[in-house]
């Protein structure tokens, strides 16, 4: 699915030569262009809990399907958008309502998530957007990234993959079978090199191999 011209421009708003723009330094005019495509956004504050309750929220909406879907549909496209909502998913699976607690962790961090603080602060939110469009997301185990990834792929309706999508990851599972069962990082990267993964940058097969560890997690 392309892309329309107002997503596109929001795009390109979003995307500044140092990374994602701040919205201090966005034209009043620009920032409501890419507010309203819903690319770029307000500070919001969110606790710990909250996060976690945004990204349980967030999954109760979607299905194994359309996230393996809009997996496909990626490996032809430009969507690391879609490659990353399959990622947040699967994490989401394991991830188990709780309460920001000190226990198992320290007063800094929380075992369970990993979250570094429990208190209310102020995220920006165009940092996590950008590394959805740009590197189909960072911080996949992050609760708060899960329940912005999942929340904004679902409202962009459902996605539906093409044979090509279907051909080329039969060629990433060929792929992964040909490595021994005990095989690197590299040497996967390496595997995949024969598959043309679309992405915004020449190789993208880092960060492809990184949503595909989270696969187990969707058995």
């Amino acid at each position: 699915m392309a892309r329309d011209a107002v997503e596109k421009r929001a795009l390109k708003i979003l995307y500044s030569p140092s990374g994602w723009k701040k919205v201090y330094i966005t034209p009043p005019e620009d920032f409501a262009v890419a507010k309203a495509a819903g690319v770029m956004f307000e500070p919001k504050s969110v606790t710990h809990d909250e996060a976690v309750d945004w990204a349980l929220r967030s999954r109760s909406h979607l299905s194994k399907a359309q996230l393996a879907d809009a997996f496909l549909a990626s490996l032809t496209s430009r969507r690391l958008d879609w490659r990353s909502a399959l990622g947040s998913f699967a994490v989401s699976l394991n991830l188990p309502a709780h309460t920001w607690s000190t226990d198992g962790g320290s007063r800094f961090w929380y075992s369970v998530c990993g979250s570094h603080d429990g208190k209310k602060a102020p995220e920006d939110l165009n940092i996590v957007n950008f590394e959805r469009f740009k590197w189909g997301g960072v911080r996949h185990t992050d609760p708060l990234y899960i329940g912005f990834d999942l929340e904004q792929f679902s409202r962009k309706g459902p996605v539906v993959p093409t044979g090509a999508d279907l051909a080329m990851m039969r060629r990433v599972l060929q792929a992964a079978r040909s490595l021994p069962a005990r095989a690197t990082v590299r040497l996967g990267k390496s595997a995949l090199s024969n598959c043309p993964l679309k992405s915004r940058r020449t190789s993208h097969t880092g960060w492809n191999t990184g949503v595909l560890r989270y696969f187990p997690k969707l058995r």
